[in-house]
């Protein structure tokens, strides 16, 4: 399954519908961009960020090629891990001392909802960002749900969020959600176009590779801590996942839903049409369909 996904990214047109590291986070020595990430549990996700970008060292090294600079780079959680979850709260301690000798402002108590309120009340020294980013979102309650109301939950709880953040995010900057590419489908992420000021904002998917993040650091859980005590979660590896960007300067129009950029809905159908048949002996498959045209 895993080769399957991977060769997603070998392709020149997969990579041409890929967000690229560069356009999220800008890059060294001097084109970083200000990104504020949201929902970051344990900060693994940016720590891993800023290894890639060049910005951290990575594991077992020292040296890094580039700083910040004037960028301001702001990681933050609703609600860090506590002293129940040990391991995960060793994991937050080690990437919050990482991530703040290179200048990383980090901070929980952060709503994704509320961000201009809560951002001032932390004292964020930054008030508009270049990329808002939010990796795997959920509903940080930990309550069950029936299955049945999770994609409407889930479309407006999303859109709640891109509201708020277009209050600090710049004029040209962009809106980013990760999610797998079958909730962009059930959560109907296509049709998210949120309002801001007289427009509304044209959603765009783009294919993103986990598999850089996850070896520099990323620990890709289910938000709801199924897996809390698992050392390597292998969530992201099961399936294909998707960057669904909202830039600020776009306008949502009829035509838009015609002429999609990046990934499609038929691309993402197409793609789990494949990984579907990862594994299948097509031995077997062809003894069934001599067996069908027999009857």
């Amino acid at each position: 399954m895993l080769d399957a996904i991977r060769k997603n990214f070998e392709t020149e047109e997969g990579r041409q519908k890929s967000l690229q590291l560069r356009d999220a986070f800008g890059e060294g020595p001097d084109s970083f961009k200000d990104v504020l990430w949201v929902g970051e549990c344990t900060h693994s996700f940016s720590l891993a960020a800023g290894r890639l970008a060049g910005v951290l060292p990575f594991a077992e090294e020292t040296d890094h090629p580039f700083n910040l600079s004037q960028a301001c780079w702001c990681s933050t959680e609703l609600r860090w891990p506590r002293t129940l979850e040990k391991k995960l709260e060793l994991d937050l301690v080690q990437n919050l001392k990482l991530l703040r000798s290179r200048g990383v402002w980090c901070s929980d108590d952060i709503n994704g909802v509320k961000l201009k309120q809560t951002l001032d009340k932390a004292n964020c020294p930054h008030s508009s960002f270049d990329t808002i980013f939010w990796m795997m979102p959920y509903v940080p309650d930990r309550q069950w749900r029936p299955p049945a109301s999770i994609s409407t939950m889930m479309y407006y709880y999303i859109q709640a969020f891109l509201e708020s953040a277009a209050h600090v995010c710049k004029e040209d900057g962009q809106l980013v959600v990760v999610v797998t590419s079958a909730q962009c489908l059930s959560w109907n992420l296509y049709n998210c176009k949120p309002k801001w000021q007289d427009r509304q904002l044209q959603p765009e998917v783009w294919w993103f590779d986990v598999a850089p993040f996850e070896k520099h650091g990323y620990q890709s859980r289910f938000g709801d801590g199924r897996d809390r005590y698992v050392d390597y979660p292998v969530f992201h590896r099961l399936c294909d996942t998707v960057a669904v960007c909202w830039r600020m300067n776009s306008c949502a129009s009829p035509e838009d839903d015609v002429n999609v950029r990046g990934v499609t809905e038929e691309d993402i159908a197409a793609r789990k049409k494949l990984l579907e048949e990862v594994g299948k002996d097509p031995n077997e498959e062809t003894a069934a369909e001599v067996e069908t045209e027999g009857t």
